[in-house]
């Protein structure tokens, strides 16, 4: 029984080792045009990825570092969507069960631009791009020939921002939400899900908490929103940007 249980160990520290060395060696960068290329047929947008590369993070960490979705092939104006990086975690032991469990996603500094031109059309590719694992999340892909499920178990957003601009007046007006944090907790289409969201709303810090479960729409189910809370701080909102608005001196929080 002794030597069982040392010829297991033996086996398993050789597998930790290959795989190791098999993540410091792979060079999974070699399939960045193939990436660029496969995102540029789908969106219909031009891509830009600076580098891909594998990790461990209590799994296999796969990272996409300096994203950009712009609106047109010449790649003039402001990006759709900015990325810094974006890494998932799956777990190793699903994958021979043909299920790939995520442990997290993270996305790290995105800044997403929502636009309304003058013909009142907006453009909301970039917030599609974000919230793309959420859509991911319970569905069943192919790999070759074998159907491989997908779930993801939190998805985290760090320090993002959204700008909007309007093109529909002139002149055009433009609004930004920062210092955006987000989590979202057992995603699921069939369960609800857990978020909590903090950002800066004409605040030099964050002033907005909203937490609650959502369920989204799916085949026979219109989707619902529970226990929503809302926490304004409205001490700290642009008193230069309230005076443009119309509004002198706000106090106090807004709670809903």
């Amino acid at each position: 029984m002794k030597r069982l249980f040392i010829g297991l160990g033996v086996v398993i520290g050789v597998l930790a080792i290959g795989a190791a060395i098999f993540i410091a060696t792979f060079n999974v960068d070699r399939y960045r045009p193939l990436a660029v290329q496969t995102l540029q047929e789908r969106l219909g947008r031009s891509v830009d990825i600076q580098r891909l590369s594998l990790g461990w993070q209590g799994g296999l960490a796969m990272q996409c570092h300096g994203l950009s979705i712009y609106d047109d092939a010449t790649k003039a104006g402001e990006p759709l969507l900015t990325l810094e990086s974006a890494a998932a975690v799956v777990r190793l032991l699903p994958l021979l069960h043909r299920r790939m469990d995520v442990t997290f996603v993270r996305l790290a500094h995105p800044r997403v631009h929502v636009a309304r031109d003058a013909q009142g059309q907006m453009n909301l590719l970039g917030l599609m791009a974000v919230a793309a694992p959420v859509a991911a999340d319970g569905r069943t892909t192919a790999v070759g020939q074998a159907p491989v499920a997908f779930n993801i178990a939190v998805i985290e957003v760090r320090d993002g921002e959204v700008h909007w601009t309007d093109a529909t007046v002139a002149p055009a007006t433009e609004a930004r939400v920062s210092q955006v944090d987000l989590t979202l907790r057992h995603v699921s289409l069939t369960t609800p899900i857990a978020y909590e969201l903090r950002a800066a709303i004409l605040s030099p810090r964050q002033n907005l908490h909203v937490s609650g479960r959502l369920q989204l729409p799916a085949e026979g189910n219109a989707g619902s929103i529970n226990d929503f809370r809302a926490q304004l701080d409205l001490r700290t909102l642009d008193l230069q940007v309230l005076a443009s608005m119309g509004i002198e001196k706000l106090a106090g929080q807004l709670t809903v």
